[in-house]
């Protein structure tokens, strides 16, 4: 709730980001009632259903925040913003709320069965792969975007003191990270690393569709080699188009994810019918997801399936993001 009189105008947090747009309110017994403040993501959605002309700078700001006054508070109502709480479930699939312990946005994948895995017509897939199997899953949030250099500062932070100056690059997906890393900020985040079965599902669907965005390769929805090899991860977003069935960004492409399995080849050969979580023991553990630096077509298929040790560092591809289940409560760090 903000101070009424502000309508049309953003709100910022002490560093100046913008969060939201004040742009509806509700008459309460408080005097002049209670604005609400709709995040920028969703003001942008309510332009487009408002055929209302605007401009964005950078991907968070409104540049004319008084257009959103064109927009019917009836209709942003719907748009609520919603902060994680222990215990909260998604009602449709897609839905969004926010983590408010790293402000990461989070998309719900809810339950049910999906296809895990390669088919056999798959020319590109490896017997690790096989054969393709139905999971079913409990619905879970998963974060939208991979884990940020910006947000993996705010952990360092507060864990160790560690200050990292904000730069230019704070909206990369973080990378050179180990799997005791993501470990450790995914219990700071209150959250977990996903299990190998929530990372698939969550980035192809439930038909086993072989690229988030469908069955037919598209280097332009989740890669861009530069010249030479150089550094290429792009700031999380830099792929609209790449989108999973559930609104999941970059789950292929810019960065490779740790998930939190042990890897064991041949797994899906007798893997569990339900919340799959791999194998009790291993020594090294899932990776999914490709990165910039794989222009194959191979390293971009969702039911890919990569391994690393755990305290492997790699400086240009291996990042992660993190799941929440609302029904499991995870401990603290």
């Amino acid at each position: 709730a903000v101070n009424p009189g502000n309508s049309g105008g953003p709100l910022t947090d002490t560093r100046g980001a913008v969060y939201g747009v004040v742009n509806a309110k509700l008459k309460t017994d408080i005097a002049g009632g209670i604005n609400f403040v709709v995040p920028v993501t969703e003001v942008r959605a309510l332009l487009h259903m408002a055929t209302v002309d605007f401009t964005t700078t950078a991907g968070a700001k409104v540049d004319d925040p008084a257009l959103v006054k064109r927009v019917a508070p009836s209709v942003a109502l719907i748009y609520a913003w919603t902060k994680y709480t222990p215990g909260l479930k998604g009602e449709e699939a897609g839905e969004l709320c926010v983590n408010p312990v790293d402000d990461a946005e989070m998309i719900w994948v809810p339950a049910g069965e999906f296809l895990m895995g390669s088919a056999e017509t798959d020319t590109m897939a490896d017997a690790i792969e096989k054969p393709q199997h139905t999971v079913a899953l409990v619905g879970y949030w998963i974060y939208q975007y991979p884990v940020t250099v910006k947000q993996w500062a705010q952990f360092c932070a507060a864990n160790w003191g560690i200050k990292i100056q904000e730069g230019p690059d704070d909206g990369l997906a973080v990378a050179n990270i180990t799997w005791d890393e993501a470990e450790l900020y995914a219990r700071w985040a209150r959250a977990a690393l996903p299990s190998e079965a929530q990372w698939e599902k969550a980035a192809r669907g439930t038909n086993g569709r072989i690229y988030p965005w469908g069955d037919v390769w598209d280097a332009g929805k989740c890669v861009k080699i530069p010249d030479n090899f150089t550094e290429g991860r792009k700031p999380v977003g830099s792929f609209p188009s790449g989108v999973s069935p559930y609104g999941v960004q970059e789950m292929v492409g810019n960065v490779e994810q740790w998930c939190a399995d042990w890897y064991a080849p041949d797994y899906y050969q007798h893997s569990p019918a339900q919340n799959p979580t791999g194998p009790a023991t291993g020594t090294v553990h899932v990776i999914h997801g490709g990165s910039w630096y794989d222009d194959s077509a191979k390293y971009h298929r969702a039911a890919l399936r990569e391994h690393d040790f755990y305290n492997t560092l790699d400086p240009k591809r291996t990042g992660f993001r993190c799941v929440v289940d609302p029904v499991v409560e995870v401990d603290e760090p």
